[in-house]
């Protein structure tokens, strides 16, 4: 995994809301949040797309209340697909097809993330333009993750990219979606990071690592393979 850090690290070298009436809401929820847990809210209702991440949370959350936790990847993957064929937005889905991404696929990306994070951009509907800018992000994340830079820190910069994205004329309506859902699912994911049982020899960035990795990946073929594809790689990395 470290290979993958340095893989992304070298790249800096070389290279409306949901609703109108949602931004009070989603305000007084941030503050609410922020008091009970010492962190700014992970939403940010610029992004139209935040329910992605949002039901990545909900799943996630879900898995780690869970009294008995499966150690084993076959097992994670089996969780996982029995927790999303019962939720409403998967349910809604019926096109989704849960025998896409079985074990095997996944113990490959968690094996070798770097190759399968080029490879799913290269097949991507990103530009070269596009696909050099989200690397530059990626690699700016990694590195204020992998210095312990403060969650509010990390945050800020999403925001920042997601700005970017939004405001990018020369982006495609099918580009942006694509960045704000992977975006969505990292804002998320980092929040929710103080869920999961964290080990000493298990950095965040590891996580968050194989979180983004899965969703790009998974993004590839729709919205619910992405978020089901971050949760069985980001968990699977235990």
């Amino acid at each position: 995994m470290k290979n993958f850090y340095l893989f992304l690290f070298s790249i800096l070298f070389l290279i409306s809301c949901d609703r109108e009436d949602s931004f009070d809401t989603d305000f007084e929820k941030n503050k609410l949040s922020t008091a009970r847990t010492g962190f700014i809210a992970p939403t940010n209702s610029s992004n139209v797309y935040d329910e992605t991440g949002a039901i990545f949370a909900e799943l996630f959350e879900a898995y780690y209340e869970h009294p008995n936790l499966p150690i084993q990847l076959d097992s994670i993957v089996t969780f996982i697909d029995e927790a999303t064929s019962k939720h409403p937005y998967f349910l809604s889905h019926s096109d989704f097809d849960f025998s896409l991404f079985p074990t095997p696929k996944i113990q490959a990306i968690l094996l070798s993330p770097e190759t399968h994070l080029h490879d799913a951009l290269d097949t991507s509907v990103l530009s070269t333009p596009a696909k050099a800018a989200f690397e530059s992000f990626l690699s700016t994340l990694f590195l204020q993750i992998e210095s312990d830079e403060k969650y509010e820190t990390v945050y800020d910069s999403i925001l920042d990219y997601e700005s970017f994205v939004l405001d990018e004329h020369t982006y495609s309506g099918t580009e942006k979606k694509f960045l704000l859902r992977i975006t969505s699912i990292a804002r998320h994911a980092l929040y929710h990071k103080n869920k999961r049982p964290k080990k000493n020899t298990d950095p965040d960035w590891n996580w968050l690592t194989t979180c983004i990795v899965g969703s790009v990946y998974g993004l590839n073929t729709d919205t619910p393979t992405s978020i089901s594809v971050a949760l069985k790689t980001g968990i699977g990395t235990e």
